[in-house]
């Protein structure tokens, strides 16, 4: 009878800590906002947080749901001057410092891996690994 009941109990433990344990991703909490572009290079990009989207800019709103608001051109050409938008889409983590996002563009569905080269409470730097494009 005891050893049925330290038995049950335990498991009644377990199954508590279980569904109590919720993990902190100080990585994803540092994430979450609006994030303007400052520098370009050829595959890096550095951003500053911000309190919104700017007109002109490229940027990322990251939501703690795993929703994403993208603003980048909204037609093929780069060429100044550049037309902005958002696209509605989502992010989570594949890796410890790989983002992949989804979301959509001006030429259909859009599948990338961001590296997180540096994040800060208010600088992040991303590398792109791959972008893969599913036309309209």
């Amino acid at each position: 009878m005891k050893k049925t009941l330290f038995i049950a109990l335990s498991i009644l433990l377990v199954i508590f800590c279980l569904n109590s344990f919720k993990p902190s991703n100080k990585k994803s909490n540092k994430l979450i906002g609006i994030w303007v572009r400052s520098e370009f290079g050829y595959l890096t990009a550095k951003y500053v947080k911000s309190d919104s989207l700017k007109e002109n800019e490229p940027g990322f709103e990251f939501k703690e749901d795993g929703k994403l608001i993208i603003r980048q051109n909204i037609g093929w050409c780069g060429t100044p001057p550049v037309k902005y938008g958002n696209y509605n889409g989502t992010w989570h983590f594949i890796s410890n410092n790989t983002l992949r996002l989804n979301h959509d563009n001006w030429r259909g569905k859009v599948e990338r891996d961001l590296k997180i080269i540096k994040l800060t409470d208010k600088n992040i730097e991303l590398k792109s690994i791959t972008y893969m494009s599913k036309e309209k």
